[in-house]
């Protein structure tokens, strides 16, 4: 058809940092190609977006090496280092599902447990298995994904360190940081690039029992996309090994806590990271 906008939807899921990610990804792409980039933030869990995407309502949401392997592959990383995993995760998604997992950035956003900075050095807690030794004053906030997500969510961890806790509220991501400042709960799951583990002075508890893989994030696409437009491939590929955990908090802050424009934020990056 003649005059036909040629469109890219591009997906993301809650939170902060897949707002400013898929900011990123409209700019390069528009930049580099004559493509025109609708964007959906904030579609809901992994799954949701992940059938989104299976079924070409979004054609592009940055996903994590570690949750491809577990959640879609359902298999188990094959070790804790970010570039096998990474390389387990590309390989199985083309040959099994049809879906590219493009060039990683740098940052391992990797779940971690965080309790307040007070609690861990009353208790002396820095293990997540020291937490057995409070188990009984323990007030979990759980966001759903973490709850449900059964190989590297609760119910797999809690097998892994053979530990319950008897109080577990589930929350939306955004509550449960306010939760902690109140006092309702002492346990969250976060993310290690939290802006917000930095804001209400949580302390990230040491997975001494390896349960977490390593989350490397990168672009996920279908082949036929890819395939129809090599061009996009190229343009996100230019944010390989950019992005460190320091950088992205930062950003995380930006936007989450000071409530600054994602694509301002992620404008900014990108310009001072000369891909723009």
């Amino acid at each position: 058809m003649r005059g036909e906008k040629k469109d890219i939807v591009i997906g993301g899921k809650l939170g902060s940092e897949p707002e400013i990610l898929i900011q990123m990804y409209k700019q390069l792409i528009e930049k580099d190609t004559d493509l025109h980039v609708e964007l959906k933030s904030g579609l809901g869990g992994t799954s949701f977006v992940y059938n989104a995407l299976k079924s070409g309502s979004i054609d592009i949401y940055p996903e994590f090496s570690g949750t491809a392997i577990v959640e879609f592959l359902k298999q188990k990383p094959v070790s804790t280092d970010s570039r096998e995993v990474y390389e387990q995760a590309r390989k199985g998604m083309l040959e099994k599902l049809d879906m590219e997992l493009l060039a990683p950035m740098q940052y391992n956003n990797t779940y971690a447990l965080a309790i307040p900075q007070k609690l861990a050095e009353q208790y002396q807690l820095k293990n997540i298995s020291d937490l057995a030794k409070v188990k009984d004053k323990i007030k979990a906030g759980f966001t759903r994904e973490f709850t449900d997500r059964q190989e590297d969510g609760y119910p797999g961890m809690s097998k892994r360190y053979n530990m319950q806790f008897s109080s577990i509220t589930t929350m939306e991501p955004k509550l449960r940081y306010n939760a902690v400042k109140a006092g309702d709960i002492n346990l969250v799951d976060a993310y290690s690039t939290d802006s917000e583990l930095k804001q209400y002075q949580l302390t990230v508890l040491n997975d001494d029992q390896h349960f977490f893989p390593p989350y490397q994030g990168a672009p996920l696409m279908r082949k036929e996309t890819v395939e129809k437009y090599p061009e996009i491939k190229k343009s996100l590929d230019k944010l390989e090994g950019k992005i460190t955990d320091d950088e992205m908090r930062e950003m995380n802050f930006k936007v989450g806590v000071e409530g600054v424009n994602a694509e301002e934020v992620a404008r900014e990056f990108l310009t001072k990271a000369g891909l723009l």
